[in-house]
């Protein structure tokens, strides 16, 4: 009884994410916002076929979004809601794939409440209904963290009798952190975070050789993937550094001023 008025919650909070996420989405935002121009006309180019690893238009563009958008105008045709769904579906995701994630690291009561909080946040409606690229990333995020945190925390005594599915996790976590990188700038910072996890695991003591060697496995797959856009930055530095240049607040610090800093960090 606990579990299905507990899955009848889950299904409510999606429902009503989903609602919030597509309610006159064809009138509100009212037209589209210039960031949304920009990817619809790069979505054009891939539906005929022209793909690109990194999107100089708007700043810079991770190339993941476009791709999608192109490959939904092809399915569903041209147009400014075509456009949005792909954010529409990602934000929906947001919500649901932080429950499993939840659930794996603290409990489900925790689990209810960040999918509850997702469902209603500003930012999360916000981004769902604009084509903004860094909607992408908190999914992926999630499921590469559930993956990396499965592969370090055996569940099951299966799985810790059974080092290929340790592997087989880290694996998959370390596709899904390539894939991530095609997202967002703000996916820079992920090593960080699984860094922080392993690292956690490392001064419990809790790390095997077989942990170690799917560590290695997971930079190994992460690291292919990303080389094509690491390559990229590497002939174009400028498009590396330029959409973080224009928000840094590090040149007023290196010159004595504190002050953007300090209400940056407030």
């Amino acid at each position: 009884m606990i579990f299905r008025r507990l899955n009848i919650v889950i299904l409510l909070i999606i429902i009503f994410a989903f609602g919030l996420r597509v309610f006159a989405i064809d009138r509100t935002p009212a037209g589209l916002s210039h960031d949304e121009a920009y990817n619809g006309i790069a979505a054009l180019e891939v539906l005929h076929g022209q793909y690109r690893i990194f999107y100089e238009i708007n700043k810079g563009i991770e190339p993941l979004i476009i791709w999608l958008e192109g490959l939904n105008f092809k399915i569903l045709g041209i147009g400014p809601v075509q456009l949005r769904w792909v954010n529409v579906i990602a934000g929906l995701l947001t919500v649901v794939l932080v429950f499993p994630l939840a659930v794996r690291l603290f409990d489900r009561r925790i689990a209810i409440l960040a999918m509850a909080g997702l469902a209603v946040s500003f930012w999360a409606v916000f981004i769902s209904r604009l084509t903004l690229r860094a909607v992408l990333l908190p999914p992926l995020l999630l499921v590469t963290l559930y993956f990396f945190w499965l592969a370090l925390t055996p569940r099951l005594s299966s799985q810790t009798n059974n080092p290929k599915l340790t592997l087989l996790y880290f694996a998959i976590s370390g596709f899904l952190a390539g894939v991530t990188m095609y997202t967002y700038l703000a996916s820079r910072f992920l090593p960080l975070i699984l860094i922080t996890f392993f690292g956690y695991q490392l001064i419990c003591r809790k790390l095997s050789r077989q942990h170690w060697l799917g560590a290695l496995l997971f930079v190994s797959i992460w690291a292919a993937l990303f080389l094509p856009l690491v390559a990229y930055y590497w002939e174009n530095s400028e498009s590396f550094i330029r959409r973080s240049s224009q928000v840094t607040t590090l040149p007023y610090l290196l010159n004595g001023e504190f002050e953007p800093l300090m209400k940056n960090s407030l």
